[in-house]
């Protein structure tokens, strides 16, 4: 189905929703005092545009605040461009508002359901541009809203990713590009523990520690995945430490951040959006909530040659929504067993090599499963 973008005046009725802060030239330090007083100078003004709001969307989908936002700078990177800093908490007249600010002084906000949008493409009036589920089918065709399989052969099917034992070490040697190029070695090993909870909720416990090498300190993440629909896998949040020193980071995904980009066929994308809450465990220290959306590209299949084995890969290009970090990834389906024994089967494979910007890592992995008869 060909997707057409809206008028301007149309989109914007949703991007309103999600514009809510004060209009000036840079970022404000305080953005919901500049925003209450950006509403101040031009509440004789604030008018609702009936015209240009829009109904409910014929979509079942429930769409986030976050995705809407992902949505307005993808169709419209003018408008919203670069990194948003964000802001929430923000009451006027009733409601409360939780958005986004741009360096061009452009907001976007909702509040009660509803989008809102205040700065010069507003013309420094408060606009409600109706009601954010309304903007459903829009946001959906361009932004990840719950996408299910059935997965590629780009990963590894759900139930060897979870199984527990299963375990998964890979070398790393990194190279960074610039006047001085240097070379340096890592190593991650990731071990499936097995049930779990986390957050209130069921999930399977992946631990992964990574070996900087050079005599530095190991860190060590806790990841808790569940299985999500149509094969697809979940992950839940994160606690990371370095074991017997310091303090334990935890980030809480809300919703559960799928692995969805192994849904496209090559020459497809989607955007997903991460939205999270980072809290220090121990001491305690206040969560900040914050949010990243990326854009997911499955370029094509070609293959890849490491450590003198040559394996068939996905090459996949990320891209932050709004300009910043970008890189490409090649990932091959999983390991398969090439020895098995009665009590154990032992496998190999190449999980391929990475590319961000001014830096490239050549990697190689080993994985195994041991359980009994």
């Amino acid at each position: 189905m060909t997707h057409t973008t809206p008028p301007l005046r149309t989109v914007l009725t949703l991007v309103a929703a999600t514009c809510l802060a004060a209009c000036n030239d840079s970022p404000p330090s305080n953005p919901g005092q500049k925003f209450v007083a950006g509403i101040s100078a031009v509440a004789e003004k604030a008018r609702p545009l009936a015209a240009g709001a829009v109904g409910t969307a014929a979509t079942t989908r429930a769409i986030t605040n976050d995705q809407v936002f992902a949505w307005a700078q993808l169709t419209y990177p003018d408008l919203f461009p670069g990194t948003p800093f964000t802001f929430s908490g923000v009451a006027y007249q009733g409601k409360t508002f939780a958005g986004q600010g741009f360096a061009n002084g452009n907001y976007l906000a909702v509040a009660n359901g509803e989008a809102w949008g205040l700065g010069p493409f507003t013309g420094q009036v408060l606009q409600n541009f109706g009601a954010v589920q309304g903007y459903a089918d829009l946001v959906c065709a361009q932004v990840d809203c719950g996408r299910s399989g059935p997965t590629s052969t780009c990963t590894q099917p759900q139930g060897e990713a979870l199984l527990a034992g299963n375990r998964l070490v890979a070398t790393y040697v990194r190279t960074t590009s610039g006047p001085v190029v240097s070379t340096n070695e890592y190593t991650t090993t990731s071990v499936v523990e097995g049930p779990t909870t986390f957050n209130g909720q069921a999930a399977v416990l992946i631990t992964r520690t990574t070996d900087p090498g050079a005599g530095a300190a190991p860190t060590q993440m806790l990841i808790y995945v569940q299985a999500g629909d149509g094969g697809l896998v979940r992950t839940l949040g994160t606690d990371t430490s370095v074991p017997g020193s310091g303090p334990t980071t935890r980030v809480v995904y809300d919703p559960p951040l799928n692995n969805s980009e192994f849904t496209l066929q090559a020459g497809q994308r989607l955007t997903k959006t991460a939205s999270m809450s980072t809290s220090q465990l121990n001491p305690t220290l206040p969560a900040t909530a914050s949010t990243r959306s990326t854009t997911y590209t499955f370029e094509t299949r070609e293959t890849l040659s490491v450590q003198g084995r040559s394996y068939d890969t996905c090459r996949y290009r990320e891209a932050a929504v709004g300009g910043g970090s970008s890189g490409t990834t090649w990932t091959t389906r999983s390991c398969r067993p090439s020895v098995c024994t009665k009590w154990a089967c032992a496998s190999r494979c190449a999980v391929g090599q990475s590319a961000l910007a001014g830096r490239s890592d050549r990697y190689a992995s080993s994985s195994g499963t041991s359980r009994r008869a």
